[in-house]
């Protein structure tokens, strides 16, 4: 089985070869999945009541306008939480274009940050156009699919930035002072090995690579003033030497700062 996160989804071949799409007011208080766990993913959309899911020790309250994704393979413990429920269902396979099996998550996954009227209505138009053209409930999907896929994809983005913020906004003011990562993640909350993950898939570089960057831009800006040496630049931008200094410059450059300069 292939995990594709789901705010990647979008980006790959995927194929639904399967579909059920049902409006469901459950008798059942309490369902679990059968052993070996569910042979298809599920979206769900609370309209009325309440419920918990039950997964690995975890427990989620649903509360309604929640829409939440249910990967192939879960075993969650389904449980009521009041008398009249009534939800949206939409299960599906997906393959990809090897015929892998693929889910988005190895968890349920809460989507209400990712929601909006036009997913919504597209939940709602599902049970019934499966019911009626499936080819209608095949385009359903997919739309819903790319939509939540983008959308999702957005609240991830914007929350990796959020929490690597703090160090980005530090480097921007303190970019001449030594530091190290360590103490970036440490301002951010986060184990080093985190930040630093979070930090490059944010910045598309490592911390200190983006501080490079950083001292360079201000260098050319000197360099292209005139009033300032290398050597005075290198000291003012925190580079212990001025070897270091144009060596660094050279790789983010691709030539050398006294190069740099006299063809500017």
């Amino acid at each position: 089985m292939r995990l594709i996160p789901l705010e990647e989804l979008h980006r790959h071949d995927i194929r639904i070869p399967l579909i059920w799409a049902m409006a469901l007011h459950p008798v059942n208080q309490v369902y679990r999945q059968p052993s070996g766990g569910r042979k298809f993913n599920i979206l769900m959309l609370l309209e009325e009541g309440r419920f918990c899911l039950e997964f690995q020790g975890k427990t989620l309250e649903i509360e309604p306008g929640t829409m939440v994704y249910l990967p192939e393979g879960g075993e969650e413990t389904y449980r009521g939480m009041s008398d009249n429920i009534f939800y949206r269902w939409i299960g599906f396979r997906m393959l990809d274009a090897n015929n892998e099996v693929v889910r988005c998550a190895e968890e349920p996954l809460i989507l209400n940050n990712a929601m909006d009227e036009t997913i919504i209505g597209l939940c709602r138009k599902l049970p019934e156009a499966f019911l009626t053209d499936f080819l209608s409930a095949y385009s359903l999907l997919y739309q819903l699919l790319s939509l939540l896929s983008r959308r999702h994809g957005e609240n991830v983005w914007n929350s990796m930035q959020n929490r690597v913020m703090p160090a980005i906004q530090y480097l921007e003011k303190n970019y001449y002072r030594e530091i190290l990562s360590a103490d970036l993640a440490q301002m951010c909350n986060l184990s080093e090995t985190h930040f630093r993950r979070l930090f490059k898939e944010c910045t598309g570089v490592s911390p200190m690579s983006y501080r490079n960057q950083l001292r360079i831009r201000l260098a050319c800006h000197l360099l292209q003033d005139g009033q300032c040496s290398i050597t005075e630049i290198a000291d003012q931008l925190g580079f212990e030497n001025i070897n270091y200094f144009s060596r660094v410059f050279k790789e983010i450059k691709g030539v050398s700062p006294t190069k740099w300069r006299r063809e500017d």
